[in-house]
Formats: C-alpha cells, sequence, structure tokens
C-alpha cells in the first residue's frame, strides 16, 4: 500500500504544468526525490498551490454574483458585481469545476471613467452579464455613453475586443445602456436595461434588442421586445428559441420568442401577472423575473429575483411548478437570486445573489448538491485527497 501511495504521488505533482519543489534538507542525500520531501514539508511548499504560489492569508469570497454560465467540460464561470480581493488585485470573476471546486481567478476590476474603455482583459463599467459560445467568454461591458464586446478565452486572454457600440438613443437626448447579451452561430444580441419615466413609457427602443454580426461586429438591426428594463436573453440548445426577461411591471414578465440567425418572432408571454409576496408569485405572476435557463427537454426555468423562487414551465410554455420561496432566507433559502445555467450535462446552477452563493440545485426543490467556494486549495488538500482515496478504494 506505502508503495503505491508513493507511485500517485510521483505522477500527481510532475503532471502540474508550473510544479515548484524545495530542495531536499540537509542530511536526507542527494537521492531523495524531491516531490517526497514536499509531502513531508508541512510548513513549507505543500502550502503552496499548484502554481507554486504562495496561498493568500485573506482568501476572499463571492461578492453579490450575478451570472453563470458553462464551458464544454463542464467548468462554471462567475461574474460577480462586487470585487474579491486577492493577493493585491480585485476580481470580478471565478472559475470553477463542475463538483464546486475554484479553479482560477480571472477579470480584474480597473475603473476608467465613465466614458473610458477599459483594457481587453479588465472589466470596468460592468453590465454582469456575459454568453459563452464555443468556448469563448462573450463580455458585454458597458461605459456610459457607448458599450463594448470581449471575447475571451477561457483563461482570460484577449481575443477580440469591439469597442463605442453606441446605445439606443431616446428624443436625442436619452441613452440606455445594453443590459444583456446572447450568442448563437453567426449573430450577437445585445438588449436595453432600465430607461424611467417619459422615456421608459413611450420610445419603443426603451426595450429593444441590437443585432451584431458574431464575425465582425458589425450592425444588422434592432427591434423592439415585448416588454422594458430587459434583465435577461437566453437561447436554447439548438438557437431556435429565446428567452428574454424584463422587470417592466406592465408588458415585461418571461417572453418566448422562436426563429433562427438574426430574425425571432415573439410566440408567448409566460407571465400572467404581477405579485408582490412570494407566496402569491405561482402560476406565472412574478415579483421581478431576472434569468431563464432551458433544460435538454426543452423545459423552462425562470429564477424570480424578488420573489427568491424558481418557477418551471414545459416545452410549450405551460406553467408546471415553483419551488424556492421561504418566510425566512435560512438553510437552503434562496435570497434575491439573479443568475441561472442549466448545463449541457443537465446541471442547474443558481447565482445566489444576496446570499455571496453559488450552487449547484435540485430540479424540483431547494435541495443543493454542492456549493462554491473561492478558497484556495494547497498541494496538502490535494495530496490528502489522493491519500484518502487510496485508502477507501479496496481495489487498489
Amino acid at each position: 500500500m506505502i508503495k503505491k501511495i508513493i507511485i500517485i504521488i510521483l505522477l500527481i505533482f510532475p503532471m502540474s504544468n508550473n510544479a515548484f519543489s524545495k530542495s531536499p534538507p540537509l542530511g536526507t542525500g542527494s537521492l531523495v526525490p524531491s516531490n517526497i520531501m514536499i509531502m513531508l514539508d508541512n510548513s513549507g511548499s505543500m502550502g503552496w498551490n499548484l502554481a507554486g504560489q504562495q496561498l493568500s492569508s485573506s482568501s476572499a469570497g463571492l461578492n453579490y454574483p450575478q451570472e453563470v454560465k458553462t464551458d464544454s467540460n463542464g467548468d462554471v464561470y462567475v461574474l460577480q458585481s462586487g470585487n474579491t480581493y486577492f493577493n493585491g488585485t480585485n476580481y470580478r470573476m471565478h472559475v470553477f469545476d463542475s463538483s464546486g471546486s475554484l479553479k482560477r481567478r480571472m477579470l480584474p476590476y480597473r475603473y476608467r471613467g465613465w466614458n473610458v474603455s477599459p483594457q481587453c482583459t479588465e472589466q470596468a463599467n460592468p453590465s454582469y452579464k456575459f454568453d459563452i459560445y464555443d468556448d469563448k467568454i462573450y463580455l458585454l461591458d458597458s461605459g456610459y455613453y457607448v458599450g463594448s464586446i470581449k471575447v475571451l478565452s477561457k483563461t482570460g486572454q484577449c481575443l477580440q475586443h469591439k469597442v463605442n457600440i453606441p446605445y439606443p438613443t431616446y428624443a436625442n437626448w436619452y441613452r440606455n445602456k445594453f443590459s444583456a447579451i446572447a450568442v448563437n452561430e453567426n449573430y450577437i444580441f445585445l438588449s436595453t436595461g432600465p430607461c424611467y419615466s417619459w422615456c421608459r413609457l413611450n420610445n419603443d427602443y426603451a426595450g429593444s434588442v441590437t443585432v451584431l454580426r458574431r464575425s465582425d461586429f458589425s450592425f444588422v438591426k434592432r427591434f423592439r421586445s415585448v416588454g422594458k428594463d430587459i434583465t435577461s436573453m437566453t437561447f436554447n440548445s439548438d438557437y431556435t428559441k429565446l428567452l428574454i426577461t424584463s422587470k417592466d411591471w406592465g408588458l415585461g414578465g418571461v417572453n418566448l420568442w422562436t426563429g433562427s440567425g438574426q430574425s425571432y418572432s415573439h410566440t408567448k408571454n409566460l407571465k400572467t401577472g404581477r405579485c408582490y409576496s412570494g407566496s402569491s408569485c405561482t402560476g406565472g405572476k412574478y415579483n421581478n423575473p431576472w434569468d431563464a435557463s432551458f433544460d435538454s427537454s426543452g423545459n423552462i426555468y425562470v429564477i424570480d429575483s424578488w420573489g427568491s423562487q424558481i418557477q418551471k414551465y414545459n416545452s410549450s410554455g405551460t406553467y408546471q411548478s415553483k419551488w424556492g420561496w421561504t418566510t425566512s432566507y435560512s438553510g437552503n433559502a434562496y435570497r434575491i437570486p439573479q443568475g441561472m445555467h442549466i448545463s449541457s450535462s443537465g446541471k442547474m446552477y443558481v447565482a445566489d445573489t444576496y446570499n455571496n452563493k453559488v450552487r449547484e440545485v435540485s430540479f424540483s426543490s431547494t435541495s443543493v448538491t454542492s456549493t462554491f467556494s473561492t478558497a484556495e486549495v494547497s498541494r496538502m488538500d490535494i495530496a490528502k485527497k489522493v491519500i484518502k482515496r487510496i485508502v477507501s478504494n479496496t481495489e487498489l
């Protein structure tokens, strides 16, 4: 058994891209493998992460997570409106594996003024919305007068950066920021967000969607949505359906569109009315619908932020059930959640914004499969997990 443990350890640590090891202590001899000495060095480099970096003594947690997406490997990307301060840098995005273990931080926050475009790999004037298409991150960054789109690799490298995308203008004076982004095979869809008083009541483009070509970000068209103050846009897996949620108390709600490419037609509004208490928010009544997602069968799930719950519909948009609301925020109860996503492997993730958590949850209750943590994983932590698996596996 001891020999098997040593062999596993020797295989694990050299496979790290940037493995760092300390010299063997005096008296141990030069023939002692350095990675075995790392295992024994509880006060030294076993406290580092796999990249050879010393762990921070004040590793901050999630800070108002608002959007969650997954890539083809099942890794989970979380964008937050607050900053996570770590080793001298404020970060806005965290990447986890599917089980909830932190893999990396990216997207440093840099404030550069209302009308100054940030660098591609930074977040400055966030809308807190992004999408992932073909394992590329399409990040919406909204300044005061113009917007920008950043296309990043999964590790945060800049692939493309389009700046100075003009917002729709109302009465030649009021500009409205882009509020959400969705990407299909050839096009990028950008929606507008809050627009108040006269603008909100009288202008078509207060609830508009702008369509750009994905290849070069060129303008294609702009069309009016149903309702204003759009909070999210989500495609199904084959891009034949588009869900648009909005918190407009009039026409807004959860609107289903069907089509393809750049053209989609309104099919149905899933919202049946307005509610003010979580207990009365049922059967399509919402307090503040904020995000939505499709599962592999085409069923629709909508997260009601102020109602702190999820409502489910079948693929035709017929109401099925709800769960999540409670009179307290204790236990697994949601607290003003603002993001949700269902992965291609069938896992549902909720950005529980005011609980500062992201969780994998059940499709029918608030039962939690895993809660994501931003705690750094040390070499010692990994070694202990490996040893526990070896000891518990009777076949080894």
